[in-house]
């Protein structure tokens, strides 16, 4: 290594400090804070496959091709929402709540893209974008149109939530801000807008599977080839392992009925039957995505040290086996879903082997930090 050193990389002092300049241009391009409109996002890649209906996250392609069915509680979020957006729920927010894994990102896309198809200008903030609320609340209040303001995981704000719904909500005419959170992360906000007499935050619950939300579900899969081990099982079989084994909650429903495996052990052995580079790969992406990050390759090889051949052929292999997904970004990874995700780091820490995973994230992303960097 200290040959190397001297040999090679004493000779690139122009090339790193072209790039480091590269990179912060490139962080303050980024940081300046594009915010797109859903029918842009939506257009990008509209026949996109994935594997949704395995327990992937959505992407706009599953809203518009049908494997994210409507659902029997759209309806209401809409009716709800354009009542705040015609004025007859004045200086209101609109919250959709419910569990992990119940479908709220779902939702939220739904409604956005029928509000954008409305022609309303509708802007998409979620855990990958990077804008600051300053760059959020002057984008909004700079629109000479109606406009929509619809953020996913918006709890990651922390504080700044608030503030931003305070700021926005009561002053701004032709506004609705929806945002989605888990149930466990609503109360503070709800409870810290209660005080502010010009501010309301309706919450909408996403209720479990109904009847019809069931069936359309089974018609999707079966469509799609991915009923599982309900392949040749009757309908009221099918219907049962929806309602009574995965309790209609829509991520299990996609995952433990399907595989006739209870879900959070699925989940766990996905882990578990990993071995060498492979698992401390894939417990790298989870981590990362439970903390509501991805993780880029670079970050992965540099979290692998020595193991950076083995590294590679390891993120090929969880990719290919749709156990990680690689993302439209080049180069950056995230785990299917963010329930699985947690369901791994609390395994990790369970099994004592949480500490060697953040020190290989905390020394990749040391490593990327130098002098020219903020």
């Amino acid at each position: 290594m200290q040959e190397f050193v001297e040999q090679v990389l004493t000779k690139l002092t122009d090339e790193a400090r072209r790039g480091f300049v590269f990179l912060r241009e490139h962080s303050e391009a980024r940081a300046s804070g594009y915010i797109p409109l859903v029918g842009q996002l939506a257009a990008e890649r509209p026949k996109l496959e994935t594997e949704y209906l395995l327990g992937d996250e959505p992407q706009w392609s599953d809203i518009l091709s049908g494997r994210a069915i409507a659902r029997a509680h759209d309806q209401s979020l809409l009716e709800l929402c354009e009542a705040v957006l015609e004025g007859r729920e004045a200086s209101t927010a609109v919250a959709i709540t419910g569990t992990a894994g119940t479908g709220k990102s779902t939702a939220l896309m739904s409604l956005a893209l029928k509000l954008s198809s409305k022609g309303l200008s509708v802007l998409w903030v979620d855990k990958s974008s990077e804008v600051s609320p300053a760059r959020i609340k002057h984008r909004v209040r700079e629109a000479r149109e109606p406009i929509v303001l619809a953020i996913d995981d918006a709890d990651m704000f922390g504080r700044e939530l608030h503030n931003m719904l305070v700021d926005l909500v009561p002053e701004t005419k032709d506004f609705l801000f929806v945002f989605a959170t888990r149930s466990s992360k609503v109360d503070p906000i709800i409870s810290i807008a209660s005080a502010h007499p010009r501010l309301k935050i309706r919450e909408h619950v996403v209720p479990p599977l109904s009847d019809p939300d069931i069936d359309g579900l089974i018609a999707v899969l079966a469509k799609n080839n991915r009923l599982g081990v309900l392949t040749g099982a009757s309908p009221e079989a099918r219907r049962a392992a929806f309602r009574d084994q995965a309790g209609r909650q829509l991520l299990v429903a996609m995952i433990q009925a399907t595989s006739g495996e209870n879900f959070e052990k699925k989940a766990e052995n996905e882990y578990l039957e990993l071995e060498g580079v492979l698992r401390y790969v894939y417990a790298l992406i989870a981590v990362a995505s439970s903390l509501r990050q991805v993780v880029t390759k670079d970050e992965i090889l540099l979290a692998c040290e020595d193991g950076y051949e083995e590294a590679l052929i390891a993120l090929e292999r969880l990719t290919a086996r749709h156990l990680v997904v690689a993302l439209a970004s080049p180069g950056e990874y995230r785990s299917r879903h963010r329930v699985i995700a947690d369901i791994v780091f609390d395994k990790l820490k369970e099994l004592g082997e949480l500490r060697e995973v953040l020190t290989g994230l905390a020394w990749a992303l040391a490593s990327k930090v130098a002098s020219p960097l903020d």
